[in-house]
């Protein structure tokens, strides 16, 4: 059977309830500012939809806030970007070359020196 109810109010009142209480408590639906563009994240960072919200984060080989990134140089340190000879930065990454008569192995980071054969079994 159906309720009764004693007035107008009281009866808007309870069906409100019962609406939020079945749908939760939603309120705005929530932008996704990444998709929609209207973010402020720098060009070499990544947006993260949150509720409410968004994060940025710089990409790999930038640092910063993610409102402002700048590349991180690799080869500035003394582990030299883990190349062997020389180490080359360039924007979010870093190359390694070798020394003339050497050249770079699959590795991408050691040098064959001119002298050494790679065999392969026939």
């Amino acid at each position: 059977m159906g309720s009764v109810c004693f007035s107008w109010d009281v009866c808007l009142f309870f069906v409100l309830i019962n609406t939020c209480e079945v749908m939760g408590n939603v309120g705005l639906a929530d932008a996704d500012e990444c998709s929609e563009g209207t973010d402020d994240c720098h060009i070499d960072a990544l947006c993260q939809n949150t509720p409410k919200s968004f994060n940025c984060i710089c990409k790999p080989g930038y640092k910063g806030d993610g409102k402002q990134c700048e590349d991180m140089d690799e080869c500035e340190n003394e582990y030299n970007g883990g190349c062997v000879h020389e180490c080359i930065n360039i924007p979010g990454n870093y190359r390694c070359t070798c020394y003339d008569g050497f050249m770079l192995a699959h590795d991408g980071h050691n040098c064959l020196g001119e002298c050494a054969v790679l065999l392969t079994p026939f």
